[in-house]
């Protein structure tokens, strides 16, 4: 679950209805419902086909949706956690790790600003998130002040050289 959301930038929604049929472990590319039925095609780090891979080892790879509920240490495959689960469980989590607010979609925006901290194009993230406009994109970015600052240094005007520091 934690691998999806950090690891894709997914919504909860669009993990409830996530099927191991979604998934294409050899190339790491997973087929998205987003809102709107509207689909989209992401990719797994290799960590992420690793995690994915474990918890397909643990819950069977057996058709059917990919998160489900585990009783007494098994997944009972044919039933979809619900959205509030998966809303519940990263607070139950958050709460343990000592972070006070916390919510799935906060992985979201972490998802998004890690990718524009890691120069990635704002047209690009939109289309990867399932965003209808870079506008909303924009809207998840948690980049501050040094941002601006690291973005500066690369304006050149005239014959100026560029501060080291």
């Amino acid at each position: 679950m934690l691998a999806l959301l950090f690891g894709l930038g997914m919504r909860r929604s669009e993990l409830v209805k996530l099927e191991v049929s979604d998934l294409n472990l050899e190339s790491g590319r997973i087929t998205i419902e987003g809102k709107g039925g509207r689909q989209r095609i992401e990719y797994l780090t290799t960590s992420g086909i690793r995690i994915v891979s474990q918890w397909l080892a643990a819950r069977s790879a057996n058709p059917g949706p990919f998160l489900n509920p585990v009783v007494r240490d098994q997944a009972v495959t044919g039933r979809p956690l619900s959205a509030q689960t998966i809303y519940d469980s990263i607070q139950r989590l958050s709460r343990a790790a000592g972070i006070k607010r916390f919510s799935p979609h906060d992985a979201r925006r972490t998802f998004i600003t890690n990718l524009l901290e890691s120069g990635v194009d704002i047209v690009t993230i939109a289309r990867t998130v399932g965003h209808a406009s870079v506008t909303t994109t924009a809207l998840y970015d948690r980049r501050g002040e040094d941002a601006v600052r690291a973005a500066s240094r690369h304006v050149r005007l005239g014959t100026e050289h560029t501060p080291t520091s």
